[in-house]
């Protein structure tokens, strides 16, 4: 499974036309950038470790990249490229940037094979 795939509904409305803007309102202004805690601690996330601690399903985390300090954005960390398509698909600039995360992720869990050719 990967990620929690609607649990930044809440933070990220509508993200390219509203995110993106430099002079947000202060409303706008937490949804676009919550606290990592709140991102990384919703109900379906929560629910969703849980499962995997009691079951063999895998769960590939990734909103924590997107995330600098205490505080979380739709952009890819170091620009102002954005990550995310809308509240919860990624662009294919996001998709790129997470990537090489899920590619270890799965060569971790023997998915895929290592460099030399191990799984």
């Amino acid at each position: 499974m990967l990620g929690d795939h609607h649990s930044c509904i809440q933070y990220w409305p509508d993200v390219p036309t509203k995110c993106s803007s430099l002079g947000l309102p202060a409303d706008l202004r937490s949804h676009c950038f919550p606290k990592k805690q709140d991102v990384m601690n919703s109900a379906i996330t929560l629910r969703l470790r849980e499962l995997q601690r009691t079951s063999s399903l895998l769960l590939f985390e990734y909103r924590n990249l997107f995330c600098h300090g205490d505080i979380c954005m739709p952009f890819i960390p170091g620009s102002n490229v954005m990550a995310y398509q809308d509240s919860h698909h990624l662009t294919a600039a996001g998709s790129l940037y997470v990537a090489p995360f899920l590619c270890e992720f799965l060569k971790k869990h023997g998915f895929l094979q290592n460099d030399s050719g191990i799984q």
